[in-house]
């Protein structure tokens, strides 16, 4: 007969913040110090953030005869992103929890190895998979914009092609950008899918220097990101959870990570008690936007 005591308790009070400290805390840190912590959480199912589309000059050249400007014109949008949850599940045997015969130390070591299981493959493969997924579709120009419709204000700089990475091309987005406003080239990361960075990476070895990357706002490391490889003035490192042959340069100040929903704990007993196992369930809410998409880059490259 399965055990049906409910460990639930033990899992929210005493396992739940051991977890959080162990675990989410420094995942959502790596996050955290490339990006920008946004803490203004809303009720509601979406996360909103209007952006100005398009301003219209109304000012110029005047004599001192001349009456004062108009305001100049803005056009607003407002993107919005449905809150995302993500969730992971680790069993727990029977056996393991009636050999303990009821001792709670022992059951707490049992339920932490399967919490922090099930958070460790919560925060490093689905958070940081959906974190990168969704920073694509934000500057990719071929989509919506939080569910608007994408204006040349919101066109990000893109490349695709069946070429592999060259210098030249990395370069050509580097101009792009520059030329769209006044770059602080330490303010911006370019990331590169790993199978990209093991090509880039041969042919800017020698030319890399490094650097510390300013901090993001918000980074729970004040000094920011230490010993950065940088090439021609831009930091630059491999990412995981990327898109096979995609290449991101971005505005650090302009991506925000917002944990929405701490992370939760839950014992789940199995409904079936002939069955040999519990599972401890791992969920937690962590979004992602980018800011400002047009001073974005991306190139899709052949590997």
């Amino acid at each position: 007969m399965v055990d049906t005591v409910d460990y639930q308790d033990l899992l929210t009070n005493v396992l739940q913040p051991i977890v959080v400290d162990n675990v989410v805390l420094p995942s959502m840190d790596q996050l955290y110090g490339i990006f920008t912590q946004n803490n203004s959480v809303r009720e509601g199912q979406y996360i909103t953030d209007p952006n100005a589309l398009a301003e219209t000059a109304a000012g110029g050249a005047f004599t001192r005869s001349d009456a004062d400007p108009e305001s100049m014109t803005v056009t607003w949008g407002t993107p919005k992103w449905r809150k995302v949850y993500y969730q992971e599940a680790a069993k727990v045997r029977v056996e393991d929890i009636k050999e303990a015969n009821g001792n709670r130390e022992v059951i707490g070591n049992i339920l932490q190895d399967a919490a922090q299981r099930a958070a460790k493959q919560l925060m490093n493969t689905h958070v940081f998979s959906g974190v990168m997924t969704q920073i694509k579709a934000d500057v990719d120009s071929a989509a919506t914009y939080g569910g608007i419709t994408r204006v040349t204000a919101l066109q990000s700089y893109e490349e695709n092609t069946d070429t592999a990475v060259t210098l030249a091309y990395v370069r050509a987005m580097f101009k792009a950008l520059m030329l769209k406003k006044e770059i602080r080239w330490e303010d911006y990361i370019t990331l590169f899918e790993p199978t990209v960075w093991s090509t880039f990476w041969p042919l800017v070895d020698a030319l890399v220097t490094k650097t510390q990357m300013n901090p993001a706002p918000g980074d729970q490391n004040a000094t920011g990101y230490q010993d950065v490889n940088v090439f021609d003035l831009c930091p630059v490192m491999p990412m995981y959870g990327m898109t096979t042959s995609d290449i991101l340069c971005l505005d650090h100040s302009d991506v925000q990570i917002q944990n929405h929903s701490e992370l939760d704990l839950t014992w789940k007993t199995p409904e079936n008690l002939n069955e040999w196992g519990y599972k401890v369930i791992a969920r937690i809410g962590v979004n992602c936007w980018v800011r400002h998409p047009a001073f974005q880059g991306k190139m899709t490259l052949k590997d």
